[in-house]
């Protein structure tokens, strides 16, 4: 059977108690850190991974150079009588 343990006495001073946290091998602050650290890397990485904005629909064009392949999405297509000849 365990042993209970006697209450602590209530005029005598406050027992000390040390506990040692450690993730991975690190404190908790140098863990923190570590971890600041990574996800100023992946947003390093993501912000050069970035999409390029899209134009907003209705949006007006220009390009200097005639494109050689050109994928497009038609969201909308409208009568086939309002289509020019060379669309």
């Amino acid at each position: 059977m365990p042993r209970r343990p006697n209450p602590p006495d209530p005029d005598g001073p406050e027992p000390e108690h040390t506990v040692e946290v450690t993730i991975d091998g690190k404190s908790v602050d140098e863990y923190l850190e570590h971890c600041d650290n990574l996800f100023d890397e992946i947003e390093a990485v993501r912000a050069k991974h970035r999409k390029p904005r899209l134009p907003q629909p209705g949006a007006i064009l220009q390009v200097d150079a005639v494109p050689a392949f050109a994928a497009v999405r038609v969201t909308k297509l409208g009568s086939f009588n309002t289509i020019g000849g060379d669309t």
